[in-house]
């Protein structure tokens, strides 16, 4: 699992607009880290994953001398950027997932923020796994797909669409388009500016507490032991 840094995202952008080979981005955090890496058809053919979460930095910085930053598709990270990069270069984008009603609420939004944002098709993530050929021949056109649903199977369907229409990027972007349905500036001003997103989300929703409680105590034990033990090992070898 290839870990992204912010020059990694400068790159991406480069490569949409040289229209170099086509690219597939997700985004990972303590919640996602081990199912993600676990599923090598998912880790070895997508290109990189952003570190979507402090803690999950913080433990990879300490053990690692490749540092990574916090990058994450809301309006607290990259989000507008990569919407205005989109709008002024006049690619094509096409959004999938959330649930309908979501999507429509966060569609009129884009179009107030990016008036000259082009949309392909947008469609809601409720549809099974026989209907991707059809999802996949409604982005045909479009220059750039966002894939708004949960791991793991955002990465699927991510994968899916870009084998079939080698598009220039698929990235996803989690529950991007449900935050920005519930309020455009989704996190608190505050919030943004020290960095506890994790806490606004688990007083706003059970299911992230939920997620909080059972994974990331896991997720830091099961980290510390795994790279401590590797570290072991290469002096060992050495």
């Amino acid at each position: 699992m290839r870990l992204l840094s912010y020059n990694d995202y400068s790159d991406i952008k480069e490569k949409i607009i040289t229209n170099e080979t086509g690219q597939i981005v997700s985004f990972v955090n303590p919640f996602s880290y081990y199912m993600l890496k676990e599923d090598k058809s998912v880790s070895s053919s997508i290109d990189g994953f952003f570190v979507d979460g402090a803690l999950l930095c913080l433990m990879h910085n300490i053990f690692n001398k490749r540092k990574v930053k916090r990058i994450s598709f809301d309006f607290s990270s990259i989000a507008d950027d990569f919407f205005r990069f989109c709008e002024s270069h006049k690619l094509i984008i096409s959004i999938i997932g959330a649930k309908k009603e979501e999507l429509d609420k966060a569609l009129i939004i884009f179009k107030k923020r990016y008036p000259l944002l082009r949309l392909g098709c947008c469609n809601d993530g409720y549809f099974g796994d026989g209907d991707i050929e059809t999802i996949a021949e409604k982005t045909i056109n479009s220059d750039v797909v966002i894939i708004a649903m949960g791991a793991p199977r955002q990465e699927r369907v991510a994968l899916d669409i870009y084998m079939l229409n080698k598009h220039r990027l698929v990235i996803t972007c989690g529950g991007f388009i449900t935050q920005t349905s519930i309020k455009e500036e989704y996190y608190n001003f505050i919030v943004k500016k020290t960095g506890l997103r994790w806490v606004q989300r688990i007083i706003m929703h059970k299911h992230v507490r939920v997620k909080v409680i059972k994974t990331y105590p896991r997720f830091i034990i099961r980290y510390i032991y795994e790279s401590i033990n590797m570290k072991i090992q290469k002096r060992l070898r050495s």
